[in-house]
């Protein structure tokens, strides 16, 4: 009970460690007095017991419930002469640092709850000193045991601590008591037993030995198809010199082009040069070394004369060839894009007409029909031709009836070949003439070519054979002052001479312009260089004689690095890869040396100063030999600019000579 009448309450935790009582009004007794407790916390550490405590009221009743009677002789004596010491104890309490967890022995102070002094049971006062609020402590729950804050209580002086209290040491100074405890590991106490590899370690091994696997698959699939791309690409090579030398082969023993005429002529030259050299080279006397040189000259006439033949043959060919891509082209209907995405043909009667007179023409040439076919499609013919007066169409038909007469009299086809031919040779005119075909009109060469007076017209003296020819039917070069000799003289001269082939030349100009037409449709795009397409460029304009100039005596028929010599190896390139390509930039490099140069943004760093001023060399001496090829260039788009914007045709776009 309290002072008020109200009964003292306590509450306890239901754990085994020590709680803490903290109030915030805190009554405390010393030498049978009352301490209301309030309020608990848990514990941090144990402090020092306070046993000699008793709780009772101010009747000096004991209470029935947690209340703890003090002895009478653990009451200290009051004494005059200790007074002093006592207040010094006062000060000295007033002025320390009260301590945590500290385990010195420490008496409460001497108050009422009033704050009233205190007398012993002999009357004499008690001295007084200054009360520290109590602000908790700890009760051991298995013992009852109770400790309080060393900084809540008041200190007595040393006198009555050594009398009432038994003797007690700083914790710094007390022996620290040591507990061994004994234990033994996992791997100590395991016992011996039979290992069995579980699921799990399964499982770990099987993803690993899987991983294994699949980075084994990786690089094994990634090695077959480095070793495929390598021999797909090794095969690729191989077919392509394959298909090059049947090519060869197919030219050498059947020429068509006036290029493999120039092959024959080339390695025949090559061979009489090799059989000289043979003959001038060895240790046989004059006479014997002029008449060997005399059946080497045999055997070339000889050879001279299976070529000759080849080249006769070739001619009706490729006559006839001719002749065939003509009529199909006229007779052929107008193609063009729809909005869908295919293909609208368009024919007109003009194109019907053609090819008409086409189908009329492929009958006429057919070597095995039946008497009644042929005299059907002899007839046709006439019908045909007979709807135009003129000497060409009586002639026609004059042939046709004479035709018609020997077979009627049981004529052979084969003694009939002559004025098949002659029929065949007079209709085809007669389909090449717009008087009577329209559509032909459109493959002249310049207006009015059919007829006799226009074919004949002059327009350039030929100084080799003296004859007036057309424009075309002569070698074109971007230096030229005068047209000189036509194509034929300059044939027949190759073919006298030098027999040299430029087919190597002419190769490299194709690729120098295929790459530069790749480049500009990357640079300006389809839309852009749709307009611009009819604008002739540097690469453009160059010729075959240019482009052999400018290899053998500019770059000397080799690669300026590695000195390679090999045309087929060999390709043009740009020097500065921002301009475009013209002899004043261009480098002569190998294939692999090529793929280095174009793969930097500026592979003028990549020589040396002394290379560099080489290159420039070569691009002065370009300069010079192709002086005119800028003023042509820049006459071309001005006139393509002019003929853009007033829209008449002021010239052609320069076809480059095949």
């Amino acid at each position: 009970m309290n002072n008020n009448g109200e009964e003292t309450s306590y509450t306890e935790s239901g754990s085994d460690e020590i709680l803490q009582y903290s109030a915030t009004k805190i009554q405390t007794v010393w030498r049978g007095r009352m301490v209301r407790k309030e309020t608990l916390e848990k514990p941090k550490n144990y402090l020092f017991p306070v046993e000699n405590i008793a709780i009772e009221d101010n009747a000096g009743n004991t209470p029935e419930k947690d209340a703890i009677l003090v002895p009478e002789n653990n009451l200290a004596k009051e004494d005059a002469s200790d007074q002093q010491a006592m207040n010094e104890a006062d000060d000295k309490l007033r002025t320390s640092t009260p301590l945590t967890n500290n385990k010195d022995a420490i008496d409460s102070p001497d108050q009422n709850i009033d704050n009233s002094p205190r007398y012993t049971e002999d009357g004499k006062r008690l001295p007084s000193f200054s009360r520290v609020n109590y602000v908790g402590g700890y009760r051991d729950k298995r013992n009852g045991t109770e400790y309080y804050h060393a900084w809540t209580q008041t200190k007595v002086p040393q006198k009555y601590t050594l009398e009432n209290c038994p003797e007690r040491f700083h914790r710094e100074v007390q022996t620290k008591f040591l507990r061994n405890r004994k234990s033994q590991c996992v791997r100590e106490t395991a016992t011996q037993m039979i290992i069995k590899i579980q699921c799990f370690f399964r499982k770990i091994q099987a993803i690993r030995y899987t991983r294994i696997l699949y980075i084994e698959k990786l690089e094994k699939d990634k090695d077959q198809k480095e070793d495929k791309d390598q021999k797909e690409k090794e095969d690729k090579k191989i077919k392509i010199d394959e298909t090059k030398r049947r090519k060869e082969v197919e030219h050498r023993l059947h020429p068509r082009t006036t290029k493999d005429f120039e092959v024959l002529y080339h390695g025949l030259e090559r061979w009489r040069a090799i059989e000289v050299k043979k003959i001038t080279d060895s240790e046989y006397n004059d006479a014997t070394k002029l008449a060997l040189l005399a059946d080497v000259m045999d055997k070339e006439a000889q050879l001279i004369q299976k070529i000759d033949r080849l080249k006769l043959a070739a001619n009706e060919e490729n006559k006839v060839e001719k002749t065939q891509k003509l009529l199909e082209q006229m007779g052929s209907p107008i193609s063009f894009p729809s909005f869908d995405g295919g293909t609208t043909f368009i024919t007109t009667p003009s194109i019907q007409r053609a090819s008409e007179l086409r189908d009329l023409y492929n009958a006429l040439c057919l070597p095995l029909l039946s008497i009644d076919e042929r005299l059907q499609v002899l007839l046709h013919v006439k019908y045909t031709v007979k709807e135009f007066d003129c000497s060409l169409t009586r002639d026609i038909v004059d042939l046709i009836d004479r035709e018609g007469d020997m077979i009627s009299r049981g004529v052979s086809s084969k003694n009939l070949e002559g004025l098949r031919k002659r029929i065949s040779s007079q209709f085809l005119v007669f389909l090449k003439t717009p008087k009577f075909n329209p559509e032909a009109a459109k493959y002249q060469k310049f207006p009015g070519a059919g007829e006799s007076w226009h074919r004949e017209k002059p327009v350039y003296y030929c100084r080799g054979c003296t004859k007036y020819l057309s424009s075309t039917e002569f070698y074109l070069s971007t230096n030229m002052n005068h047209v000189g000799k036509c194509k034929n003289c300059m044939l027949e001269e190759n073919y006298a001479k030098d027999r040299v082939e430029d087919s190597a030349y002419m190769k490299l100009l194709d690729n120098a312009r295929n790459e530069e037409e790749d480049r500009r449709k990357k640079e300006l795009g389809p839309s852009l260089l749709s307009g611009k397409q009819n604008i002739n460029h540097t690469v453009d304009l160059m010729q075959e004689s240019d482009m052999r100039y400018l290899i053998d005596t500019i770059w000397g028929c080799q690669s300026i690095i590695s000195a390679t010599g090999n045309t087929e190896d060999l390709v043009l390139i740009r020097w500065n890869p921002k301009k475009e390509l013209s002899p004043w930039n261009c480098i002569l490099l190998t294939k692999p040396e090529a793929l280095v140069h174009q793969k930097e943004d500026n592979p003028i760093g990549l020589y040396s100063s002394d290379f560099v001023k080489r290159v420039e060399q070569k691009h002065i001496q370009a300069v010079n030999h192709f002086s005119q090829l800028p003023k042509m260039q820049k006459y071309m788009k001005e006139a393509f600019y002019e003929e853009k914007r007033t829209g008449r045709v002021l010239h052609r776009k320069l076809v480059p000579l095949r």
